[in-house]
């Protein structure tokens, strides 16, 4: 089980991740491999056990909206004029857990092939699209966006100042999701399974907010299995 960015080691997961395959294909066994795309909750309920990965990007502008809410009284929409790094034309590339288990259901109990198979979305959206949607959910506007080739503008006020410097180094882990994505290579995990293939659920904003208002309720935090 792997992550469909391996092949990129842009950061030590990854890196781990296409360390991880190159041992299971110099083995000898015979195996199979699947590349997962950005994991997310159930596409039903917005179920899911952990807040990494597309939670994290959001959890963190969560709670720093919450402090301003606290600090100045109110519970309104939150004015945030801060900049973002997001590439304008990048996808990002999130599958649903029911997907996922259904499509991994199949596969794992299929004859291994020495190959690699892609459980990724085939239409994903648009990344400054899912920001968009985060935004709307956890009542944060003006966030603005910067072409992440280009140098972040510089903020006039002392206080914004801070907060795009904090915001940045929560943020920094993201930005190879955020600012370059290639289409993932589903066509062989759906020529391999034929009839057996389903498509994903679309990724619309209502499930976006089902996602997001599940994490909101418990306060982006992972439940813990005891």
């Amino acid at each position: 089980m792997s992550t469909a960015y391996a092949p990129k080691g842009r950061n030590p997961y990854e890196k781990s991740k296409a360390a991880a395959e190159d041992l299971v294909k110099k083995s000898g066994f015979v195996y199979s491999i699947y590349h997962l795309g950005i994991v997310i909750g159930n596409s039903k309920t917005g179920h899911t056990n952990g807040f990494n990965g597309y939670y994290g990007f959001f959890a963190g502008l969560h709670r720093l909206a919450e402090r301003i809410r606290q600090k100045e009284g109110r519970n309104r929409k939150v004015q945030l004029p801060i900049y973002i790094n997001c590439s304008f034309e990048s996808t990002l590339n999130l599958v649903p857990i029911d997907w996922v288990v259904q499509i991994l259901s199949t596969l794992i109990n299929s004859p291994c092939q020495n190959d690699i198979y892609y459980i990724t979305h085939p239409n994903p959206p648009k990344v400054q699209w899912v920001m968009e949607q985060g935004y709307e959910t956890l009542n944060i506007e003006g966030i603005m966006y910067n072409d992440y080739k280009k140098c972040q503008p510089e903020q006039n006020d002392r206080r914004l100042q801070i907060i795009q410097k904090a915001v940045n180094r929560e943020l920094e882990r993201y930005r190879p999701y955020v600012t370059e994505e290639e289409k993932m290579c589903l066509e062989k995990t759906q020529q391999y399974l034929g009839i057996n293939y389903i498509d994903p659920p679309s990724i619309t904003s209502q499930l976006l907010s089902i996602l997001l208002k599940f994490a909101i309720e418990r306060n982006f935090k992972n439940e813990i299995k005891g």
